[in-house]
């Protein structure tokens, strides 16, 4: 018999002796209550299962607090970084683009560039040149592979987790081009801003040429940065917006850049 036990039956056995005896005096209010928390306080003294459940979580949460306020941090970071770059892009394009309005044919077959601290630069134009030549990357092909007209790209996000949508009363035309490693190598093609700058525009059944959409897409040519095997090929794309109901008949190009303009007639 544990003590617990023992301890249980004692009183109970003290309190019938004391009941048939009749000779204890009675116990005041004060003294009943100070013998029952004496005798709870034997019982968990000698109660080898009694501890406390409790456990302190002020260090867990302090832990959990901090990896919460971390992982916040991080995405912060994160989108003031993404929204910085977009607002460089459009600050550079929107240069590049009144540069190119201010472009002045001499009569030369060139033109003159007016960049945006107002220097003017003598420029040329290009036709016949294949694209990743005037580009600058002498172990690459860019050819036009074909269009598209569609209500969202990409049609499967997959890992992308996003689609791109056309304002209402427009639809998306996405131009596809195959990239290919003509090494037999392995080769990094670096069309990142920081490695180039350049302009896309696109002109539909003979209207005027329209800038494509600058997208965060990972197969978008423009800022397109990415590892090849040698002789592989990848397909890459380009984007604009065009009426809702448009019939491609016929596509124009041109890439603009510090080299000059070259123009594509893609079909």
């Amino acid at each position: 018999m544990n003590k617990k036990k023992f301890l249980i039956i004692l009183v109970i056995s003290m309190s019938l002796v004391m009941t048939a005896c009749g000779s204890i005096p009675k116990l005041s209010a004060d003294e009943t209550e100070m013998v029952s928390e004496y005798a709870a306080s034997l019982l968990l003294k000698y109660d080898s299962e009694n501890h406390s459940r409790l456990v302190d979580t002020t260090a867990f949460f302090e832990k959990y607090n901090a990896a919460v306020k971390n992982y916040q941090d991080q995405e912060k970071a994160y989108y003031d970084a993404v929204e910085r770059e977009a607002e460089q892009r459009r600050r550079e394009a929107e240069a590049q683009e009144k540069a190119n309005e201010a472009y002045n044919n001499d009569g030369t077959g060139g033109a003159t560039v007016v960049n945006a601290d107002g220097a003017g630069n003598k420029t040329e134009t290009f036709s016949d040149m294949p694209i990743a030549e005037f580009l600058g990357l002498s172990d690459f092909t860019i050819n036009y592979a074909g269009c598209e007209i569609m209500d969202a790209y990409p049609k499967d996000p997959g890992d992308v987790g996003f689609s791109l949508s056309a304002l209402h009363g427009n639809t998306l035309l996405v131009l596809f081009f195959d990239v290919t490693n003509n090494s037999g190598s392995d080769k990094e093609l670096d069309l990142s801003y920081n490695a180039i700058s350049v302009t896309y525009k696109v002109s539909v059944n003979g209207s005027k040429y329209t800038r494509i959409m600058d997208t965060m897409l990972p197969d978008s040519l423009l800022g397109y940065t990415e590892s090849f095997a040698g002789n592989e090929t990848k397909k890459v794309s380009l984007i604009l917006e065009v009426p809702a109901g448009t019939l491609v008949e016929s596509l124009s190009m041109t890439i603009t850049s510090d080299k000059g303009t070259l123009t594509k007639e893609l079909q």
